[in-house]
Formats: C-alpha cells, structure tokens, sequence
C-alpha cells in the first residue's frame, strides 16, 4: 500500500500535457500524409471539456431545437381552402382590371394629346397660309395700281407728242403756206416785168379760142 501514488492529483491530467500530445498527433498525421498521397489531414476536434453526458445532452437539445423550428415553418405553411382561393383569384381579376383600365385611360390621353397638337399644327399652317394670300393679294393690288400710273403717264406722253406733232404741222402748213404765196408773187411779178411773155401767153390763148371755133363749125 505504501508504494501506491494516493495523491489524487496525480489521476488528472494537466491541459498543457493535453496540448502537447494534440500537436503530437498533428504531427504524426502530417508526415503520415504526406509520405502516403500528399493530402492534409484532417484536423483535430476541438477539446471539449465536458464529459460525454453533457455533450449527449447538448446533441439532443439542438436536435429538438431543429425540429420544432421545422414544424413552426410548417404550420406557417398550410393548405388554403376553396373560400380564400376564390378570394385570392377574385383580388387578382380586380388588379388586372384595374391596370386594363388604368392603360386604357394613358392610351386615351395620349391620343387626345397628339390630336390636340395637329389640331395646334394645323391652325399654325392655316395662319400662315392666311397671312401669305393676304401679303399676295395687297402685292397684286398694288400692282395694277402702278401700271394704270404708267398707262396714264404714257397717254399723257402721247397726248403730248401728239400735240407737238400738231404743232409742228400747222406751223410748217403756215410756212409752206407762206412760201407758195411767195412763189406766186414772185411769178406774178416776173411775168409783169417780161412783156414778151406775156405777148406769148395772150397768143396761145387766141390760137386756142380759134381751134375752138373750127372745130365748132365744121361739126
């Protein structure tokens, strides 16, 4: 009896002797790897503690845990009965209609505003096509306004030439007048100064009343 150890100490094992021992084996592990195919090895667990009761009991409290969480899921997660079904699909037909309606109004909207801007082109055009026939229309106006000035103008011209040209006429009529008159004078006073002329003159005239005579008393 006296050579047994009874220090109660000595039947526990300290936690660096635990350590030591565990990279020991981690050691031992990594050369037998790496002679055998090259892989790590696996690594050590974690030292627990406790004894293996605690560790049962802890396993077995995380599986509960597991499970009940499960059929909270579950029962979250229940079959839906004809009544909500139908309530379901009947929200559903009001959504649809609702974005039918919904679209149909943008659709409407945006075709009253593309007719509202055609309409505002069209009056735009019809503006200025307006103001263009008036600006045409006071042009033409304008213009035979100008050309019965130029007729006048011209007539007036003519009217003026005309007159000269009567002018002028009566003018030289009065001068060839007085030339002619002139000439006579200058005639009549010739043949008063040649009296042999007018011996001539009376003779011719007698030869002429005989013949006249003759030709009376032979017929």
């Amino acid at each position: 009896m006296s050579g047994k150890n009874n220090d109660p100490s000595s039947r526990f094992i300290s936690e660096s002797a635990i350590e030591e021992a565990r990279k020991e084996r981690e050691t031992a592990w990594k050369r037998a790897y790496e002679t055998a195919d090259g892989k790590d090895a696996p690594p050590d667990q974690e030292y627990d503690p406790r004894t293996l009761y605690e560790q049962l009991q802890e396993q077995k409290r995380r599986k509960t845990e597991a499970y009940a969480e499960s059929r909270r899921f579950a029962n979250q997660i229940r079959k839906l009965d004809t009544e909500e079904i139908e309530f379901l699909e009947t929200v559903d037909e009001e959504n649809i209609k609702k974005y039918e309606n919904s679209r149909r109004s943008e659709i409407s909207e945006l075709a009253k505003f593309k007719e509202e801007i055609e309409a505002a082109r069209e009056r735009n055009a019809t503006k200025l096509m307006v103001k263009h026939n008036k600006s045409a229309i006071s042009s033409l106006s304008r213009k035979p306004l100008s050309l019965h000035g130029y007729v006048g103008v011209k007539e007036q011209k003519n009217a003026a030439k005309e007159e000269n040209g009567r002018v002028e006429k009566c003018a030289n009529g009065g001068v060839k007048e007085n030339q002619e008159r002139k000439d006579g004078n200058n005639s009549d006073s010739m043949q008063s100064e040649n009296p042999l002329s007018l011996l001539t003159s009376y003779g011719s005239s007698d030869s002429g009343d005989s013949d006249d005579k003759e030709e009376d008393g032979g017929s």
